[in-house]
């Protein structure tokens, strides 16, 4: 169930009731009880150089409740940037469940004026949780991204993605070559990561 409610100053409201599934998704840390009603609520802000929004969430557990609280901000002027922010509650959860968890993304696009265009997206994202309250808030995972895309010609697209935790566990990098046809297109990828080592992988996918 959704509701959706526009101002003439492009300004809206969405609210919604969905059934939770016993199935986890997204970030969450634990799934929702099955078939348990979660409603929550996106109140949506315009401004001249971008827009801001505040969205709200709960969800009953199969012990417990969360209740989740995200803000987030769009800014759009030489370059694009964003933030956006979520903290998460948990009420009477099972023990292994922390009792806060938070995180934010800070990332930005542009797009350089060199031959057909290169866009460059980069984006950091932090994350921590709280096993008994606030004071106890500590950092769980800090990790970036950075993707490179290329336009060869109308058909050919090259692109180049790379992701890295900052303390250097983990990371990966793959390089690719795209051909997109009416019905069919090509993807050829090149990888490199701390778990796989090589990776080369040819995908053929019909869009009908």
């Amino acid at each position: 169930m959704l509701f959706r409610h526009y101002w003439l100053n492009s300004a809206n409201l969405w609210l919604w009731g969905i059934l939770g599934e016993d199935s986890a998704k997204g970030n969450d840390f634990i799934p929702a009880k099955d078939n348990a009603l979660e409603f929550g609520a996106r109140m949506q802000y315009p401004s001249p150089i971008g827009e801001a929004a505040i969205s709200a969430h709960t969800r009953e557990l199969e012990q417990g409740r969360e209740y989740r609280l995200g803000l987030d901000y769009r800014y759009d002027g030489a370059i694009g940037a964003w933030l956006e922010t979520s903290a998460g509650h948990f009420i009477d959860a099972l023990p292994y469940v922390p009792a806060y968890s938070a995180s934010a993304s800070l990332g930005m696009d542009y797009v350089f004026d060199r031959g057909n265009g290169i866009a460059c997206t980069l984006e950091n994202m932090l994350s921590g949780i709280a096993k008994d309250d606030l004071s106890g808030l500590c950092r769980e995972s800090w990790t970036g991204a950075l993707m490179i895309n290329y336009p060869l010609a109308l058909l050919d697209t090259v692109s180049l993605v790379a992701l890295s935790d900052w303390d250097g566990n983990t990371y990966a990098i793959n390089a690719g070559w795209r051909r997109v046809y009416d019905y069919v297109s090509l993807d050829l990828t090149l990888g490199h990561s701390s778990e796989t080592q090589y990776l080369l992988q040819l995908m053929i996918s019909l869009n009908l």
